[in-house]
């Protein structure tokens, strides 16, 4: 289990294959299996981003079986479109790892559907956390406006995961995303590179 925290740790750190030993994959091939053969719609769920779950993967057991039960339960929470409150399932106290996976899934799944709502409508705006709230196009649509109120506000609360954090999730598979997402510490600086013009559109 240490090897596999390790490489939990390896991928948050945003390191490449190379970085790892071929050990570390054997197990961490061995625990994916034993997880599909306990668990395999929350694995298949959380394997949308394999940030998530890698970190997973690298969880206590008592971790990945209150994921379990309370994706089990609670399934539409991590589509994003639900309004969230079957979160509160968990004991602050005794959840939190559990929780904060489940919400990186959500905020990373209601992320992929905001940037893929710009890349066919906001092309030339800012894509900012004010754009996902407060852009004209995006109030036009009800669901993309509420989960746009949710992600904000449910990040901003936290002090344990950030809007770059659910960034660096969702541009796993959307790359494109670095290229356009404005933090407000930075000054916004479109590149302008067509070849993204149409990455993400459904």
């Amino acid at each position: 289990m240490a090897d596999i925290r390790r490489l939990s740790w390896l991928m948050s750190r945003e390191r490449t294959i190379e970085d790892v030993a071929s050990g570390d994959i054997s197990l961490v091939v061995k625990a994916l299996v034993d997880e599909q053969a306990m668990r395999p719609k929350l694995v298949q769920e959380l394997g949308r981003f394999p940030r998530v779950l890698v970190e997973y993967i690298g969880a206590s057991e008592y971790t990945k079986e209150r994921l379990g039960k309370f994706h089990a339960r609670s399934e539409s929470y991590f589509s994003g479109g639900s309004y969230g409150d079957c979160i509160k399932y968990f004991s602050k106290r005794k959840d939190k790892g559990a929780e904060l996976l489940a919400r990186k899934c959500r905020y990373a799944t209601q992320l992929v559907k905001l940037f893929d709502f710009y890349m066919e409508k906001g092309i030339g705006k800012r894509f900012t956390q004010s754009y996902m709230v407060y852009d004209t196009d995006a109030r036009k649509d009800d669901s993309i406006h509420r989960m746009g109120m949710q992600l904000v506000r449910g990040v901003r609360k936290r002090y344990d995961i950030s809007m770059e954090d659910i960034v660096g999730i969702v541009a796993d598979v959307r790359p494109a995303i670095r290229e356009y997402y404005c933090s407000p510490e930075q000054q916004y600086q479109r590149r302008g590179n067509v070849a993204f013009l149409d990455f993400g559109k459904k």
